[in-house]
């Protein structure tokens, strides 16, 4: 409680522009690694603005800088965004002389992640827009043909328009405009004996719990690590029929429950399978195990649209990106997610649609 209250105070003492009392409270907190080490990344990211900006310290910002990438606890989406800092302290024409060659010496980190990182794979599909009234705020609306060749005509958000476009230009059969609920609920079916079955000390209090009280804790895994990691095999030995098996089970016995499914997201066990099986099992267990062991940092920045054919065994992600660049923390979450599913070998692809 007394780091959440110490936390609160600095944003008091940054609005009274008591920068120095700021830094030396976030100092405090950054020397101890027992409470709240969830916010450590935001602790480094406050530290290091105000000392650059607000105290004119650039030096002592990067130094701080430099112990936050080092420190394991601070999740990669803080990371790109204190390498983002990075690039703007040595960029900037003030200090660009004297500590240009900090920016050389970052850059040759491993862990060094910006958006300039990875490569801009994206397509730009052509499409007839709805002319929009006088009123603003309202959504682009875009007019589509039935993916199925009938010549139906629709009008649909530009992600509704992505998928019918995908699905009748590239042969995907299934789709879904659900940002990271899919690979959620794929995920909680299939660590659902983990996640509901483990018996942990004071993880349910009540039966009306979507999810255990640590989930989505540092603790979650450490909790469970013997099941956890048992599943984690288990799923990348399943052969196609013991994966199939198992969700249509999952899902004919917990169907409805209370719990981390969104059981709207998918038709059927079936169409949930059918994306499960284009997947290979080490991309699978990878996925899985990312939001297992930190769900409540991985969840966020999976690309909004995912399309599949069951058939042919293909699956792609694509993210809509007209809106992503408002908000840099979820800008940065999408391309550390981005990174990942990349290093797995999974087609993953940047869209945006224009009338």
């Amino acid at each position: 409680m007394l780091a959440y209250v110490l936390t609160k105070s600095v944003e008091l003492l940054e609005r009274g522009r008591r920068y120095q009392e700021a830094t030396e409270v976030l100092q405090e907190l950054l020397a101890q690694d027992v409470y709240l080490p969830q916010y450590r990344g935001k602790w480094y990211e406050r530290l290091a603005l105000d000392l650059d900006q607000h105290l004119k310290r650039p030096g002592d910002s990067l130094k701080s800088i430099w112990t936050a990438l080092d420190d394991p606890r601070v999740h990669p989406p803080k990371k790109m965004l204190l390498c983002q800092r990075v690039e703007k302290v040595c960029s900037s024409k003030k200090h660009e002389k004297a500590l240009g060659s900090e920016l050389v010496r970052f850059s040759k980190r491993p862990d060094w992640t910006t958006p300039a990182t990875y490569v801009n794979v994206k397509v730009t599909i052509q499409g007839q827009q709805v002319d929009k009234d006088s009123s603003t705020g309202m959504k682009s609306l875009f007019v589509y043909s039935d993916a199925s060749g009938g010549g139906t005509v629709g009008v649909g958000s530009v992600e509704e328009y992505s998928l019918e476009w995908f699905r009748a230009n590239e042969g995907f059969t299934d789709g879904l405009h659900s940002e990271g609920t899919s690979v959620g609920t794929l995920y909680t079916l299939l660590f659902w004996s983990a996640i509901y079955d483990v018996r942990v000390e004071d993880a349910f209090r009540t039966p009306f719990q979507r999810c255990p009280l640590d989930h989505g804790s540092d603790c979650f895994y450490d909790n469970r690590r013997t099941a956890v990691d048992k599943r984690l095999d288990e799923i990348e030995a399943y052969s196609d029929d013991e994966l199939r098996d198992y969700l249509k089970e999952r899902w004919e016995s917990a169907c409805e429950l209370e719990s981390l499914v969104n059981w709207k997201c998918f038709a059927s066990w079936e169409q949930v399978a059918g994306l499960a099986l284009c997947f290979e099992r080490k991309q699978l267990r990878a996925i899985c195990e990312r939001l297992v062991k930190n769900f409540r940092h991985t969840r966020s920045g999976f690309p909004d649209l995912t399309l599949w054919n069951a058939e042919e065994g293909r699956v792609k992600v694509k993210r809509e990106y007209q809106y992503e660049i408002n908000n840099v923390r979820i800008y940065n979450a999408f391309v550390c997610r981005l990174l990942k599913l990349r290093v797995l070998a999974i087609d993953c692809q940047r869209s945006r649609s224009s009338g």
